[in-house]
């Protein structure tokens, strides 16, 4: 009966209460980043947007304007779990973190009027505990809506790594085994039990992917991980360290074009010279990934070569 007072309550909410929530997120580092939810349409709108900072660009010119149907049934959970954090009024919680993030939760009703938490740099301690159930709920709604857009997907990953949500890897598939690392694994073998107990729990009897495009390993972490590859059949594709340099070099020569249009000498011998150094520097990792026979620039590459050693 409670759950069917919810689901009604729910679409209540979406025939005459707020029309829109939308959620802001400003990181260092990477673009802007918005995300509209049309409670009437059922829609996800996501949009990063480009920007200059002191004649630099951030963020390259190929951005995320793309929307997504939602699953009605999680929109209506997404909803609720909404709902249940009370937020009446308008709240603005800070913490100082350098080189952090700040994000803005609005509801937005048809008459343009709204209620939002604006936060900054958030922790899971209590005084936090409204910004991570918004959070938490805005997460499992993204990421089960942004499946087929790997740009999408690895735009949410890289916002939510900014916040506290432990290891950065999750189980995508069963079979065959697929991990998908969505962050940057710091540190070394002390102080990364959970890594080390995920790595111990592998089966020794079948291969085991690790999906690699948006996430990487520290080095001090390589020794680690080759020991446990002699133990398993652990085998990785996709390149993050490659995905990023990718990214500087577009940006870097959108940065060259606007220079050149400028005739900015100064900055389009600078921006010249690191470009080069950063494409010298892809080589070096191309040829690095290509050296390691259990490592792949892509998931179908990988596993024609495990279907391969299983015929042989």
């Amino acid at each position: 009966m409670n759950r069917i007072i919810t689901v009604l309550f729910s679409l209540l909410l979406i025939s005459c209460g707020s029309d829109k929530i939308v959620f802001e997120f400003y990181p260092a580092f990477i673009t802007p980043v918005q995300y509209t939810i049309d409670i009437d349409k059922g829609i996800l709108y996501q949009d990063s947007k480009q920007f200059k900072i002191e004649g630099h660009i951030q963020g390259s010119n190929h951005l995320i304007n793309v929307e997504y149907e939602i699953d009605r049934k999680e929109l209506n959970t997404f909803l609720e779990r909404i709902e249940s954090v009370k937020l009446d009024s308008s709240i603005r919680h800070g913490r100082e973190v350098l080189d952090g993030i700040s994000f803005r939760f609005s509801k937005i009703n048809q008459w343009n009027d709204s209620i939002f938490l604006i936060s900054t740099n958030p922790n899971r301690q209590e005084k936090y505990q409204k910004d991570y159930q918004i959070l938490d709920a805005f997460f499992e709604l993204a990421h089960s809506t942004i499946k087929n857009n790997n740009k999408g997907q690895s735009l949410t990953e890289n916002i939510q790594d900014y916040f506290h949500y432990g290891l950065p890897i999750k189980r995508v598939s069963n079979n065959p085994i697929e991990y998908r690392v969505w962050g940057r694994i710091s540190g070394c073998r002390d102080g990364n039990n959970t890594l080390v107990s995920l790595l111990d729990s592998l089966p020794k009897n079948e291969p085991v992917i690790f999906d690699i495009r948006n996430g990487s390993f520290a080095p001090c972490l390589e020794e680690l991980l080759k020991e446990f590859e002699q133990k398993r059949q652990i085998y990785y594709y996709g390149n993050n360290e490659l995905n990023q340099l990718d990214l500087d070099i577009e940006t870097l020569e959108d940065e060259l074009s606007e220079a050149e249009k400028d005739n900015s000498n100064g900055l389009i011998g600078s921006i010249r010279i690191e470009l080069k150094e950063l494409k010298k520097e892809r080589k070096r990792i191309v040829a690095d990934t290509t050296s390691k026979t259990n490592s792949f620039k892509t998931k179908k590459e990988l596993l024609k070569t495990i279907a391969n050693m299983v015929y042989n």
